[in-house]
């Protein structure tokens, strides 16, 4: 694998449904609602969700705002759309900080390493550019991927990213000397998603064919291999601790892996499916800080919360009129946030089970949420081309 000179460079990313990046890869570059092509629209709006007083309206530049991330101290946030450019914007002042661009490619995947300072992306032809996010220079760029590259994630002490791609490989990359340090020859054609353990010790993955791969990350050898999904493994979670494995697809299926014994932990079943026959993605995985509850939205309308020791299904969080594409937990582990294509975001009492409240004002479908890391903020993004900023409590 060859490391090229960083002189070309962009953040962004395609981090919709599967479905929709399916479309966008096989050639549909405009944004879509109900299969008709629309305007996109380029604001980055905060609210703060007490007083439902709107505290910023920017415009992003963005065709279609498909990705965010946060600083590690929420003071900042980056949003990537369709245009190939990053702004990066204040969160307090909503001032624009810096605005990346110069890249030409379609962006696929987007990570920000845990310690802060570095952000990756992949794009169309198989290179991963890694950044400084302290000084906006580009560090590296990494080649040896021959397909798209739809997953990325750093190691917890942030030396090592892992990508997977569409060409059956897992590759790890040296941050600190932009060497490769490993390749992994994966039996999915596509890899859909990697997951570290919190201690970095093990890697999971998971994709199209049906099967759930945990790794070795110091010998790059197969611990073990779970199977059971019925359909494409479209995300795949450690518990806290990293005593568990989540893994969700399009089978409308969630399952728990025990990642000591190498052996399955328990299968949830209970996300519907649309129709008779035609199984609900399950996308949306979250689990408490404690590892206790985990979380799981699914195209069936419902989030659904499992004892993650018995597997049984404690609550099931119903109010959304159209599919749950993500959901969130806050830090102290009362709160669930979870948005939807009906292109609201709803607040839930996790030790209730009521709404605590509906936040609308995105105009398309909500693709992503998250709470700022000190729980008092929830940000959104929609294909609406903006990102919002709700107070949390």
């Amino acid at each position: 694998a060859a490391i090229k000179p960083a002189s070309r460079y962009v953040i962004n990313s395609i981090s919709a449904s599967l479905v929709e990046l399916l479309m966008w890869l096989s050639g549909f570059t405009t944004c879509l609602a109900f299969s008709l092509p629309f305007p996109c629209q380029s604001l980055l709006t905060p609210w703060e969700v007490k007083t439902g007083r709107l505290l910023h309206t920017f415009s992003t530049g963005l065709l279609w705002v498909t990705d965010m991330s946060l600083s590690p101290d929420g003071s900042q946030v980056s949003t990537a759309g369709f245009d190939q450019q990053v702004p990066i914007w204040d969160r307090a002042t909503g001032r624009l900080k810096q605005t990346l661009s110069g890249y030409t490619g379609d962006i696929l995947s987007l990570s920000r390493s845990p310690n802060g300072n570095l952000i990756a992306f992949s794009d169309r032809s198989g290179d991963i550019t890694l950044w400084d996010a302290r000084t906006y220079q580009p560090r590296a760029i990494f080649s040896g991927h021959s397909d798209f590259v739809t997953a990325l994630a750093f190691s917890p002490d942030s030396k090592v990213l892992a990508s997977g791609g569409w060409d059956s490989t897992i590759r790890f990359w040296d941050t600190q000397t932009y060497q490769s340090k490993a390749i992994w020859q994966v039996p999915s054609h596509h890899v859909w998603s990697v997951d570290f353990s919190p201690d970095g010790t093990q890697l999971a993955s998971g994709g199209d064919d049906k099967l759930v791969y945990l790794w070795d990350t110091a010998t790059g050898t197969k611990k073990a291999e779970f199977s059971g999904h019925q359909g494409l493994v479209a995300r795949v979670l450690f518990s806290p601790d990293g005593s568990l494995l989540a893994s969700s697809g399009w089978d409308s299926g969630v399952r728990l892996w025990n990642v000591q014994t190498g052996q399955p932990h328990v299968q949830l079943a209970g996300h519907a499916d649309i129709y008779p026959g035609l199984p609900a993605p399950v996308q949306g995985l979250a689990f408490s800080p404690d590892g206790k509850i985990l979380a799981s939205a699914g195209w069936d309308q419902a989030i659904r919360l499992w004892d993650a020791e018995t597997g049984q299904s404690t609550t099931v969080l119903k109010g959304h009129t159209f599919y749950v594409t993500d959901v969130a937990m806050s830090i102290d582990g009362r709160l669930l946030a979870s948005a939807s294509t009906d292109r609201t975001i709803r607040i839930w009492d996790l030790r209730t089970g009521q709404t605590l409240a509906t936040l609308s004002g995105h105009d398309d479908e909500l693709t992503h949420v998250l709470f700022s890391p000190d729980g008092k903020s929830l940000i959104s993004s929609s294909r609406d081309g903006s990102v919002r900023f709700w107070g949390a409590q």
